[in-house]
């Protein structure tokens, strides 16, 4: 019952007569697992996980409102910021230092809005002395670039009549580069994370481990079938997992 669907599905997948597709997430992860509310979280404010880094986060407010020109809410981030940058791995390294460089400057590659807001300080300053705008954000004018982009930063954006500037954002997506000791790193900021409490702002945090570690909490029985899962023939793996017995 399983050798057969797999041999049909795989010969399927090969002639590309079979473009099913399914989230290998949603059929392995456990029902009470944390990755699948988290990842929906992030869909629910416009956000999807890139792929392009091992820590993100999406800041939210708790309130439901702007998070980019609120003093309250600023501050709040700024601190989620410092919370992060200076947790210590378990061999005492900090996220400076193994942060991604600026080839340029040599300083750590943070998040376009994350690295405005510390320039500024606060909320209404950033709001004062910066005329944001979306996606691009291009302050010198520069013709022979679109700018800074922020399509990927903020989320549940509300242009002004010119459909460009900035009035409020209702989500922040923000991504911490690292290039060394990445387990360590992802150790360290998940626990940052799932110890940071606000009543100004929600934060839901996704890693590169988020799925694969409770993945590996399913009973063997199901787990041997993980390996094949990568098959063209996908939907053949499922059947056969949905048929053992006991399921």
């Amino acid at each position: 019952f399983i050798l057969l669907p797999l041999i049909a599905s795989g010969l399927l997948g090969y002639f590309g007569l079979s473009r099913i597709s399914i989230d290998d997430a949603y059929i392995f992860v456990p029902d009470n697992g944390q990755a699948l509310p988290d990842q929906e979280s992030l869909g629910k404010t416009g956000f999807f996980p890139s792929g392009d880094a091992y820590t993100e986060v999406i800041v939210t407010a708790v309130d439901g409102g702007d998070v980019l020109y609120r003093d309250d809410v600023v501050a709040e981030v700024l601190r989620l910021y410092h919370v992060l940058t200076t947790a210590n791995t378990s061999s005492g390294q900090t996220f400076d230092a193994l942060c991604v460089r600026d080839v340029f400057s040599s300083e750590c590659v943070l998040s376009a809005v994350l690295q405005l807001m510390i320039v500024a300080g606060s909320g209404t300053a950033l709001q004062n002395s910066m005329n944001l705008t979306y996606p691009y954000y291009n302050p010198s004018r520069t013709t022979h670039s679109l700018g800074t982009y922020f399509g990927s930063e903020l989320g549940g954006v509300e242009l002004a009549a010119d459909n460009s500037a900035i009035i409020s954002s209702k989500a922040l997506h923000l991504a911490y580069h690292v290039q060394s000791d990445v387990r360590e790193w992802i150790d360290t900021f998940r626990r940052a994370c799932s110890g940071f409490v606000s009543d100004k702002i929600t934060v839901n945090y996704l890693t590169a481990r988020s799925v694969d570690e409770e993945v590996a909490t399913l009973p063997g029985r199901v787990a041997v079938y993980i390996g094949v899962a990568t098959l063209p023939g996908r939907v053949a793996v499922y059947i056969g997992v949905a048929t053992l017995p006991g399921r």
